[in-house]
C-alpha cells in the first residue's frame, strides 16, 4: 500500500502505510519485509529531496538484506536470492551518486564503487572462498550417501533425456523428464546446502570482503585506469 500510494504521488499516505509495516515487520520478526519497507520509505525520502535521510534509510535496509543473505548455506540459493533484491543495491548506489553531484568530494563516489562491488563481486568472492573447504569433511555418512543417490538418478535422468532428444517423442515426455531432473538437481543443491550447514570448516570461514577503493587503486600501475 505504501508503495502503491508513493507512485500516486501521495507521499503522507505512503509514510503512514510504511510506518505501519515498519512496526508489523519488527513485531512479527519478518526482516526481509522489514528491509522492503525500509527501501519505500529510502524512495520517499529521496522523493522529497531528503538525500540525507534517504541514505540513512537505504543503509538500514541494506544491512538487513546483508545478514539475510549471511544466514544462506545453499550457493544457488544465496545467488537467487541476491537477485531479487538488485533494486536496493541499484537505488543505494544510484543516491550516492546523487549525493556527490549535491556535494561534492565528500566520499560518496567512493561509497558508490564500493556498494557496487559488494553487489558484484560477492557471488565470486563467495565460490574462491569455499573452494578452499572440503565441505565433506566430518559431516553424516547418511547424508554422503543421499548426495550419491541422488547424483545416480541424476545421470540415469539425464541420460533419458539425451535418448529421448534422439527420438520422436511428445513435448509431454520431454517436459516430465526435464521437470524430473530439475526437481533433483534442486533436491542436490539443498544437500550441498546442509553439507555447508553442518562443516565446521565452512562456518569458520569469514565473510569474504570485496575491495576497497584505494585497495582497487593500490593493484593499478600509474599508467592504467579502471573503468
Amino acid at each position: 500500500m505504501g508503495d502503491a500510494y508513493l507512485s500516486l504521488g501521495d507521499r503522507d499516505e505512503a509514510r503512514d502505510y510504511f510506518q505501519r509495516a515498519l512496526v508489523r515487520s519488527q513485531q512479527a520478526s519478518a526482516p526481509s519485509i522489514e528491509a522492503t519497507t525500509l527501501l519505500g520509505v529510502a524512495r520517499l525520502e529521496q522523493g522529497l529531496g531528503n538525500l540525507p535521510e534517504a541514505q540513512v534509510q537505504i543503509e538500514k535496509c541494506v544491512g538487513i538484506l546483508e545478514q539475510l543473505r549471511g544466514n544462506i548455506k545453499n550457493r544457488e540459493l544465496r545467488r537467487a536470492y541476491l537477485s531479487t533484491v538488485q533494486p536496493a543495491y541499484e537505488f543505494y548506489i544510484d543516491l550516492l551518486m546523487a549525493r556527490e553531484k549535491q556535494t561534492p568530494n565528500q566520499g560518496y563516489s567512493s561509497k558508490a564503487l564500493e556498494v557496487a562491488e559488494r553487489d558484484r563481486a560477492r557471488t565470486l568472492l563467495d565460490i574462491l572462498s569455499e573452494a578452499q573447504v572440503d565441505i565433506r569433511r566430518d559431516v553424516d555418512p547418511n547424508l554422503l550417501e543421499r548426495e550419491r543417490n541422488l547424483q545416480r538418478q541424476i545421470q540415469v535422468k539425464s541420460d533419458e533425456e539425451f535418448r529421448l532428444k534422439g527420438r520422436e517423442h511428445t513435448v509431454k515426455q520431454l517436459a516430465d523428464v526435464q521437470h524430473q531432473l530439475e526437481s533433483l538437481l534442486v533436491e542436490h543443491d539443498a544437500v550441498q546446502g546442509e553439507f555447508r550447514a553442518s562443516s565446521s570448516k565452512y562456518t569458520a570461514l569469514p565473510q569474504p570482503r570485496p575491495l576497497g577503493v584505494s585497495e582497487i587503486q593500490g593493484l593499478l600501475d600509474p599508467g592504467t585506469l579502471l573503468l
